[in-house]
Order: structure tokens, then sequence, then C-alpha cells
């Protein structure tokens, strides 16, 4: 016969009801109940009343033998700590020294390229200034949102999109260096093809010199062309498994019979 379902207890705080969440316990709850245990109640009716494990408790009591009071104490923070972000005259002003100042005039760390305001000058500067630190995905899409890169710009990139070398590109200097540049690789390609073609002329000569027919093209030998019949039994060395391992064990044999022989 199905045993019938035992009534729960406290249904409230039971695993398998939708919404269920660990209990977590706070100061003076761990404080009653070190008192529940030094008063002689066992753990396992302090854990079904609390609804939780007894080795939970065993943890508690465990740090309370150890380090007294002061183990017991519960954090008020739950989960990932969120990120501070600038208000808007905080992120005006961040703004207002993006557009009008250098970082180094700031005494702020010029990074990688150049003095240049990125997402780690901005961050450096918010801890100096507001004594907190701002994540960079914030300050990403901050700098996004006002139109400027978040990074700081390669002076290599700059130098190529300034009005200066754009004309350059189009001066006749930089079209007859780049025809020059177009007539050497055109000349080192023909060059490289020479090479292979005599490379493999010289290889096909010399197989015509050992085979004896210089005047004739090349053939290969008859056996090349044959489809060999397979054979019923493959070769020692290329035998896996059982045989493999047997033969193994006939070489060790005879390494062993040979040095008792010179022994």
């Amino acid at each position: 016969m199905p045993r019938e379902p035992t009534e729960i207890k406290n249904p409230g705080k039971d695993p398998l009801q939708p919404g269920y969440r660990k209990p977590r316990l706070s100061t003076g709850d761990k404080i009653a109940l070190i008192k529940r245990l030094e008063a002689g109640e066992t753990r396992a009716v302090v854990a079904e009343d609390l609804g939780i494990t007894r080795q939970y408790i065993s943890l508690i009591w465990k740090a309370y033998q150890a380090h007294g009071v002061s183990a017991l104490a519960t954090s008020n923070r739950l989960g990932r700590k969120k990120s501070r972000e600038l208000n808007d005259e905080q992120a005006a002003k961040l703004l207002h020294l993006v557009r009008t100042q250098k970082p180094s005039g700031l005494k702020l760390s010029v990074h990688l390229y150049g003095d240049y305001w990125c997402v780690d000058t901005a961050r450096e500067w918010i801890e100096q200034k507001f004594h907190f630190l701002a994540s960079r995905r914030y300050l990403t899409e901050l700098f996004e949102g006002w139109g400027l890169p978040p990074l700081q710009p390669n002076p290599i990139e700059l130098e190529m999109y300034t009005p200066e070398f754009q004309a350059y590109l189009n001066s006749p200097i930089a079209q007859q260096i780049r025809e020059r540049e177009k007539a050497q690789l055109d000349q080192l390609n023909r060059e490289a093809e020479e090479r292979m073609r005599l490379r493999e002329q010289a290889f096909l000569d010399e197989i015509r010199a050992k085979s004896g027919n210089a005047g004739a093209d090349f053939a290969p030998h008859p056996s090349a062309t044959t489809a060999r019949s397979p054979s019923a039994r493959p070769l020692h060395s290329l035998r896996s498994g059982k045989h493999a391992k047997g033969a193994a064990q006939k070489a060790k044999d005879r390494r062993k019979r040979a040095k008792q022989r010179k022994r």
C-alpha cells in the first residue's frame, strides 16, 4: 500500500514549494540559536524549528566557540554591490573637463598612447574628486552617449587622417612610389616563378637520366600504377591489439634469454 504523505509542520519553509529561498539568519537569530543550544536543546529540534540544516547550526556553533559573539554578526548587504554613478552636475563637470582640458593638466596619469581622455583617465579623476571608483562599463556608456571614443586613440591612426597626410597620398610623389613598389613586386613574382620552373625541369631531367630514357618522356614504373592485392595478414609492425602485445612480449623474452646466455 502506498504511504500517506506526512503532514508538513512548517509549510512556509518547504524547499518543494514555489518561491522557496534558503533562510538567512540575522545576528539576533544566531544569538537566540546559541542560547537554545546552551540551554540543552538538540540541534535536530532547533534545525527543524528554524527550517535550516544541522550542518549550518554546527558551523554557527563552531564559529561562536572560536571567535565569540563577533562571529555571529551578519552583513546587511545582499548580492553584488551596485556601482556608483555620477549625478547630473558631476557628469556635466566631467564633460566640460574632457572638452576643455588635458588629463596632464589635472595631474592625471597619461595612459598608453598620449595625453587623451578615456575611460581610465576619467575613472582616475572621479576617484580623486569624489572618492569612489566608477565602473568601466558605466563610463564607456557615458562616453559613447557623449559621442566620444571611450578608449585612447592611436597617434599613428590620428596622423593618417590629418589633411596633410591625405594631401600627400594624392600627390604625384606618392603615386610614383606606389607604381615603383608595384613594379618591384611583379618582378619578384616573375623571378620566383622562373626559379620554380627551373627546379622542376632539373628534377625531371635527373629522373630521366637515372631511368635511361633521356630522350623520352618520363613514365612512372608499371608497379606504381598496378593495384596490389591486399595481404591476408598485416605486417608484423602494423598489428594491433593482442598481436602487437604478443610480439612485444616475444621480443622482451628474446632479449632476456640473450642476456642470460651472455652471463
